[in-house]
């Protein structure tokens, strides 16, 4: 009947979920591959016979899933690779220092140390034994380098200060050509593992300084009154000495000039003496009086404001003879020649003759003038009047 399928139904569901769920608690890395591949397929067919109307399709799944099941077949148990030897075997090795030991065992350790190391990924234990057991031996196999006293460069290093501190310039040129060979020497010592070596490029150096030569002490040469001499030389003029008095001077002071350069105080002495001496010895040109043109001038004057019309052209030659020897006096240098040209315009001025009509010309001129300087009078009298009469 309809009750007891469905009755049936519902065991054959729950004994295929119940196979489901014992599969599904099981573990891929438990079993072989080739069985677990039978159980994922028989898995799958069970859960998908869930969803089947069919009795006999849930029943077939869930006896294939059981049976599946019952097939796996277990991995065989490994027992755990124990790096714990090899792991202290490579810190020992990596706490050793490389400067302690022979360059031929230091490089077996470090082929050995490499093994070791690449063993750690290694999954069998005899792999990770005999690299661990390798690499002990090439740990027990280091020899020791031979022990080195290290050199003391203490002494040169204080000796190549002391050389550096001085100062070439206080010390001859050989002896300090022989102390900058044996600091160069000192200092390439500094990089000597021989301590024999170093002492002897500390003595060479130490030897070098004592043997230093002082360069004698050299007293500034003082160019002050020399300079001072120069000056006062260039400030003089050329225009106020005799010739030979300045040639002199200017012999004395090319050479104190030169003597600019010199370095000893001696010549420099010298030169500055020399040329006091000529500034001394300078001779003055003699002073020429001043000549005086001023009555040279005055007659010059009347004589240009004349007019030749009113003299006769005989005396008026005579004049114009005598003022041009005037003008050209204007020049002369001597009082006596300006004095002689003075008189002769004078008397050459005093010599003149009126022209035949020149008499009248002159009378006519001279009443002219008095008239009008007459009718200014008058003129004034008359504004002086009226400014009076205005005033009352």
């Amino acid at each position: 009947s309809t009750a007891v399928w469905l009755s049936e139904s519902r065991a054959a569901s729950a004994a295929a979920s119940a196979a489901i769920k014992e599969a599904k608690d099981l573990k891929e890395e438990d079993y072989t591959a080739e069985s677990w591949a039978n159980l994922e397929t028989a898995l799958a067919a069970a859960e998908a016979a869930l969803d089947s109307d069919s009795q006999t399709a849930v029943d077939k799944a869930t006896a294939d899933l059981k049976a599946a099941i019952a097939a796996l077949e277990k991995k065989p148990v490994i027992t755990p690779v124990d790096y714990s030897a090899l792991e202290a075997a490579i810190a020992e090795a990596k706490a050793l220092n490389k400067a302690d030991y022979t360059a031929d065992s230091w490089a077996k350790l470090a082929t050995a140390l490499a093994a070791a190391e690449a063993a750690l990924d290694s999954d069998s234990q005899a792999t990770v034994d005999k690299a661990a057991a390798d690499l002990k031996a090439a740990i027990k196999a280091l020899v020791k380098k031979p022990v080195v006293t290290p050199v003391d460069y203490s002494a040169l290093e204080a000796a190549i200060a002391e050389a550096k501190a001085l100062k070439e310039a206080d010390y001859t040129a050989e002896t300090w050509a022989n102390l900058e060979t044996a600091l160069a020497a000192a200092e390439a010592a500094l990089d000597s593992d021989s301590q024999t070596a170093v002492d002897k490029a500390t003595a060479d150096l130490k030897a070098a300084i004592a043997a230093l030569e002082k360069k004698p002490v050299v007293i500034p040469v003082d160019y002050t009154e020399l300079n001072e001499q120069i000056a006062i030389a260039e400030g003089l003029n050329k225009d106020d000495y005799t010739a030979e008095s300045w040639a002199n001077l200017e012999t004395a002071l090319a050479a104190a000039i030169a003597a600019r350069e010199a370095e000893d105080q001696a010549t420099v002495d010298a030169a500055a003496a020399a040329l006091k001496a000529a500034i001394e010895a300078l001779v003055k040109k003699p002073t020429a009086p001043a000549v005086d043109y001023t009555k040279l001038n005055e007659q010059i004057a009347i004589a240009e404001g004349l007019n030749k019309d009113d003299y006769t052209a005989e005396s008026w030659a005579n004049l114009e003879t005598a003022l041009a020897a005037a003008i050209a006096a204007r020049e002369a240098e001597d009082q006596a020649t300006v004095d002689a040209a003075t008189d002769a315009l004078k008397a050459a001025i005093a010599a003149l003759e009126l022209a035949p009509d020149g008499g009248n010309c002159g009378w006519i001129i001279f009443f002219v003038v008095l008239a009008l300087l007459l009718l200014i009078i008058i003129v004034v009298l008359i504004i002086i009047k009226r400014k009076k009469a205005h005033a009352v």
